[in-house]
């Protein structure tokens, strides 16, 4: 009988991948909504 090896490590890997991927989508967004709060201050000023 022929026993399979399985990789324990894969399952850690790919957390590890996931929770940079979610970090950098934050990080991304918070940019992303900087900006935005800074375009509708712009607009504010200009529309008075």
């Amino acid at each position: 009988m022929k026993y399979i090896k399985t990789k324990k490590n894969q399952f850690g890997l790919t957390l590890i991948m996931t929770m940079v991927v979610i970090a950098v989508i934050g990080i991304l967004a918070e940019v992303a909504l900087l900006s935005y709060e800074g375009y509708v201050a712009q607009e504010q000023v200009i529309k008075k």
